[in-house]
Formats: C-alpha cells, structure tokens, sequence
C-alpha cells in the first residue's frame, strides 16, 4: 500500500499471487490478480511491453486451465502480437507463444494445426537456439501431448524421450517442468499395459512435484489422480482408493468441499467402491457429487445430469427402485433439454431407465425404451461399443421374460 497501487512492484505481486493461486486450482481469483497486474503495466510500461505480453500469457495459461479455450486463445493473440512486433515472429518467447496457441487448438479438437504450428517453432527453436535447448523440449512435449490424444503411443513416447533427455541436461533432474515429461511418459506406459514401469515414472513426478511445488499444487494433486486412476484400471483397487483419499484430503483443505474438483474426486471414490461391492457407501459419494455441482454449476448441467444417472444406477443395484426411477428421470430431462435426443448420454439414460422398468416387472415400457437407447446408440456409436452389447444384452432377457409371460398365460 505504501508503495501506491500503480507501482510496478504491486503489480509484480498480483502476478506472483497469481501464480499461486492458479497452482491452488482457484482461477477465478488469479485473473483477478492477473487483471490487477495488467492494469499497472500497460499502465507504467505501455501495451506493448514484454511484461504486458507476459501477464496476458499467465491469463491464458489460467483460461485454458479452466477449459475457456476461445478466452484464452485471445489472450495469446495478445501476447503474441506484442512479442512478434517488439521480438519478431523468430524470437524465443515468440515460438513459446505460438507453443501455447497450440495446447488451445489441441484442446479445441484442431489437432493437425496444433501439431503444424508446433513444428514450424521447433524449426525456429533449433536453428535459434541449439539442438538441446530447453525451448525445444516444450515443443517436443507439446507434440507428445497431441500424438497421445491421437493414440499414437510410440510416436508419442519418442518425443517424451527426447524431451526428458534434454530437460534431464539442462533443467536437472528435480526440476518441476522435467516431472511433467515424467508424468507423460507414465500416463502413455500405462495404456501401453506397463503398469510398473508407469507407477515408477508416476512416482518421480509425485516426488518432484510434492518437493518443488508442493502437496497442495494441482500439478502434484493431478499426479496423484492419474495415479490413482492407472491403479483403478489394472485392478487394483485398494491402492487406487488410497490416493484419491490422499487427495480429497488434500482438496477439502484448499479448495474447500463446494469446488468442481472436490466433486469429481467424491465421483472418482464412488467408482472404486461399486467396483468393490461396496454399494452401501456409493450412493453416499454420489450425493455428495450432486450437492456439490448443484451449487457450483448450472442447474441444468450435463454433468449433473451423469450424476443423476450414476446416483440412480447405484439405487437400481440396491433394489431401490423408486429412488432409481427418481433420480434417473431427473437425468433424463436435463440431457433431453441440453443434449437433445440424440446423444450418447441420453441413450445411457434412456437404457437405466429401461433397466428400472424391467426390474420393476414393467416389461412394455422397458422393451420401449431399451430400444430407444439402442436407436440412439447404433447412430451415435461405434458398432463395436460395448454399451450397444450391454443394450442388446437387456433386450434380449426383456423379450425372453415377455415370451416366458405370454407361455406362462397360454398354459
């Protein structure tokens, strides 16, 4: 305060806070800060200053964070504009920059543009800056990233070697940014069904990220989800549970019980536990889930709508049928207003409900709408799905238990 809340000093401190509360997972309040620190700069140094460049970079590092693609895809426009006029489109920051634009792009599906404008950086990279250059090694990454979202594994564990070995020689080993190459590598070794060698690239980026940034950091609370969720998919689910555990704790301390985060990992438990048998305390995780999006997201969400239908699959296998139908019902409503008929979620939706009816001896209504899902699956669905077996599964005991019926009369 002494200082004034223009000086240049101040907005270095927004923007440190920033940061921090970016790490914590609460972005609303590190654009704030983000805003403050902007204000002053463009203010104190001009629009085009590489400190105003930088400050609409941290802003949409937060965006993308926070899934607002097309936000943050013009804060890097910002960004880049300042650094192409003042750096020119050859320099560092630059290629950084158009690194950024690029997790955008990917995010938004364009994944051919994103990999293109990664290559052209890296050609200025390595011809600026050397063949080992720490730059370089974010463009690697960045492009092991897209070719894992296009499944294309060794492809995309090549580039993760040689972005660890670059970062291994210039940032060290217990550097934060080589824990992500680390955490990447895992994620892919675990698809690739080498669940010991990824709990092991899982576990020195759990190490580096506890000690660098902190237990509380989302990076380091990422790792552990991820972790946890490789256990979960190679059975074992003991281990898993114990690391969601280890972050909701973690969760409830930071961003308290009524953040999204908070609520998928409640969600993340509730699986493990139905995978255990546990179904008495499933439901208990789901309604936490519920009361949580209720309050953070829009009433008629279509991520409230999945709940609705997992909390109603839960009742179903308890033979709570009226509570089943209920929250079943409520699920499909939200998605019939939000995703329309035609949508994966409301053929899943349109199969519970059926399974209630069936279960409930309604075999009519249940041979209708099971159909329905199945419909709605053949056109939105690959045919090899396994929820279009699951739905032809269902069909086929409502028509034999309506066949038995109709013998049963005719005796």
């Amino acid at each position: 305060d002494k200082l004034g809340n223009r000086h240049l000093k101040v907005a270095k401190s927004y923007s440190i806070i920033g940061i921090a509360l970016s790490g914590q997972g609460n972005y609303e309040e590190a654009i704030e800060m983000y805003q403050k620190a902007l204000a002053i700069r463009s203010k104190a140094l001009g629009a085009d200053h590489q400190l105003t460049a930088q400050t609409y970079n941290n802003m949409g590092a937060v965006l993308t964070d926070q899934g607002k693609l097309e936000e943050a895809m013009d804060m890097y426009e910002k960004a880049l504009e300042i650094r192409v006029k003042t750096l020119g489109s050859d320099h560092a920051d630059t290629t950084l920059t158009y690194n950024n634009m690029a997790i955008v792009l990917s995010g938004q599906g364009r994944l051919e543009e994103a990999l293109l404008m990664l290559r052209q950086a890296l050609v200025v990279q390595r011809k600026k800056l050397g063949l080992d250059h720490r730059h370089a090694a974010t463009s690697y990454q960045n492009m092991g990233d897209i070719l894992y979202k296009q499944s294309k594994l060794n492809e995309a564990i090549a580039l993760y070697e040689k972005a660890l070995e670059i970062r291994l020689k210039t940032l060290g080993p217990d550097h934060a940014v080589t824990a992500d190459t680390h955490h990447s590598m895992a994620r892919v070794l675990s698809e690739q069904g080498e669940l010991e060698k990824a709990i092991a690239m899982y576990d020195k980026a759990l190490n580096i990220r506890s000690q660098v940034l902190g237990e509380e950091h989302r990076l380091t609370l990422q790792t552990l989800d991820d972790m946890a969720s490789a256990l979960h998919n190679h059975d074992n689910l003991d281990g898993s549970l114990k690391l969601y555990e280890k972050a909701l704790e973690i969760r409830l301390k930071t961003v308290g019980q009524y953040h999204i985060d908070t609520a998928n990992t409640y969600g993340n438990m509730a699986t493990i536990l139905h995978d255990q048998g546990k179904l008495e305390e499933v439901t208990p995780m789901y309604q936490k889930v519920l009361e949580i999006q209720l309050n953070v997201l829009e009433e008629d969400h279509e991520e409230t709508a999945l709940t609705y239908n997992d909390l109603g699959c839960a009742y179903c296998e308890q033979e709570k049928l009226e509570e089943a139908m209920s929250m079943c019902k409520k699920a499909l409503e939200i998605q019939l207003k939000v995703l329309g008929e035609e949508h994966e979620d409301t053929s899943h939706t349109y199969h519970s409900v059926a399974e209630v009816h069936y279960k409930r001896g309604e075999l009519g209504e249940a041979a209708e709408l099971c159909q329905k899902a199945l419909d709605i699956g053949l056109k939105v669905l690959e045919q090899d799905d396994p929820f279009i077996a699951e739905a032809n599964e269902l069909m086929e005991q409502i028509q034999l238990d309506i066949s038995q019926n109709m013998e049963a009369v005719q005796a």
